[in-house]
């Protein structure tokens, strides 16, 4: 009998379609010297590729990541240079989708290429499998290019691992906001003294609040008490001991800062207990914009997805793990790190799973980026509200909750200012702040606030408008 590598391989091997199944509308066979691989497609167009070897495989991927994705290979391969030798403060996401233009020198992609080929040769004989892996996966986009761009500069490792850098600073950067709060930490005990301003920051800061929307019900603490008091190993910034300066962009004018980190991607899971079908549905929003092609896109193979995070010049380390997963590699994922430290849901009550960029599970605190950004209202709850108008999905469904969700957004703001007038009002508000924000706990001081507020905002709008007439 063959061993458990063999055996999985085996189970996922069953669970594809046959080379001829009807679903199957076009049919094309590939090669290059001993590399062959047989592409069809579905009527949505997804690939499915059939090989008699891995490496078959891996060369058909790569040519129809090239007849797919060709626009967005040619618009992120120079961009993605500048987070692999990570520029100050330009996303490298932000040029694909500025439709910037990088031009990194040749040293410079010689550079990125020797340091990601010495951190894969340095991993041992895996490392040194996913270079030949990278090195067989550009046969097949050098194939379609030759026969489609002929005038097109060939892509090359130093193109992969430009792609790799931006997943890794695009999905890894779990934070990044340290500094600006931080200095807003610095400013509110200025403000109101230590102790308050302690108390004031951390409302603020909203890192763990009890009211906010988790994906997943069960939870999974981890850093659970981090004080802001005496915390170790805090650097104290203070204002004015900080400029964050980078690179001017064409086009920018002088001085202009670097928009907020894109949180643009959702995904919503639906059982098949909610199915009308059956089946389990699935919907995921866009990675880049919603204009744009992903960073990923289906094929006909069944494979698990994680998301790992490395080191600056290691970035295509993590495609070790990838490759033991695609090809059924991993013998256990405590392997990795114990699965209770993950969030995690396996068929929940509810039936769904949705993610809007909001916090995963509870007990699992917000990132610095996520500052006030978890609370009683963010926007997964516009994602939910839309699921819920109906017991039984199809996939059109889905996509249309998804679609209507996106329509609308909530602020920060929103969820202070709810939080707040629920406990200024007597009524539940669990996780309430220790400091009274509106009319300093007084009812009448909020509304007249308030109200005045919204007067001022009309007025700035009538002027702004020319009329005070709301129908014009």
């Amino acid at each position: 009998m063959g061993g458990p590598h063999e055996s999985r391989a085996a189970v996922l091997a069953s669970l594809l379609l046959a080379p001829d199944d009807p679903s199957l509308i076009t049919d094309e066979t590939v090669s290059s010297g001993a590399l062959s691989a047989r592409i069809r497609r579905d009527a949505y167009g997804v690939p499915h590729v059939y090989s008699g070897t891995d490496a078959g495989v891996l060369f058909g991927a790569g040519y129809v990541v090239a007849e797919d994705r060709n626009l967005l290979i040619d618009q992120a391969r120079d961009n993605g240079i500048a987070a692999a030798i990570e520029i100050p403060r330009v996303s490298a996401i932000d040029l694909v989708r500025g439709l910037y233009s990088h031009k990194p020198t040749a040293k410079v992609r010689a550079e990125v290429t020797r340091r990601q080929d010495a951190a894969l040769e340095a991993a041992g004989p895996e490392g040194r499998q996913v270079l030949r892996d990278i090195d067989t996966y550009l046969v097949g986009i050098n194939l379609w290019y030759g026969a489609n761009r002929p005038d097109a500069r060939a892509v090359d490792r130093a193109d992969i691992y430009a792609f790799n850098a931006i997943k890794a600073q695009y999905l890894g950067e779990g934070g990044g906001k340290e500094v600006n709060n931080a200095l807003l930490l610095d400013a509110a005990r200025d403000k109101f003294g230590a102790a308050r301003g302690n108390r004031v920051y951390t409302d603020l800061r909203g890192r763990n609040d009890p009211e906010t929307p988790t994906t997943s019900a069960v939870r999974a603490p981890w850093e659970a008490k981090l004080p802001v008091a005496g915390a170790r190993g805090l650097v104290r910034l203070e204002q004015g001991t900080f400029e964050s300066r980078r690179p001017q962009l064409p086009g920018e004018a002088v001085g202009a800062s670097s928009s907020e980190r894109s949180q643009a991607s959702n995904v919503l899971l639906v059982s098949g207990e909610r199915s009308l079908s059956g089946t389990p549905l699935f919907a995921g929003g866009p990675q880049i914009a919603y204009n744009y092609p992903g960073l990923t896109l289906e094929m006909g193979r069944v494979v698990a997805r994680a998301r790992k995070c490395s080191s600056f010049g290691r970035e295509t380390v993590d495609q070790i793990f990838f490759r033991r997963l695609t090809f059924a590699r991993v013998d256990n994922a405590a392997d990795f790190l114990p699965g209770a430290r993950h969030p995690q849901s396996v068929n929940p009550p509810s039936g769904l799973l949705v993610n809007w960029n909001n916090k995963p599970a509870p007990g699992f605190p917000a990132a610095s980026s996520r500052f006030g950004q978890e609370g009683p209202m963010t926007r997964v709850q516009l994602l939910l509200r839309e699921l819920a108008r109906q017991p039984k999905h199809t996939l059109a469904s889905v996509v249309a909750a998804q679609n209507a969700g996106a329509k609308n957004q909530y602020a920060g703001w929103q969820s202070y200012l709810d939080k707040d007038l629920r406990a200024l009002l007597g009524r539940p508000a669990a996780g309430r702040y220790r400091t009274r924000f509106c009319g300093k706990g007084s009812v009448n001081a909020c509304a007249r606030s308030l109200w005045g507020a919204l007067e001022r905002a009309g007025q700035a709008e009538a002027a702004r408008q020319g009329t005070t007439d709301p129908s014009q």
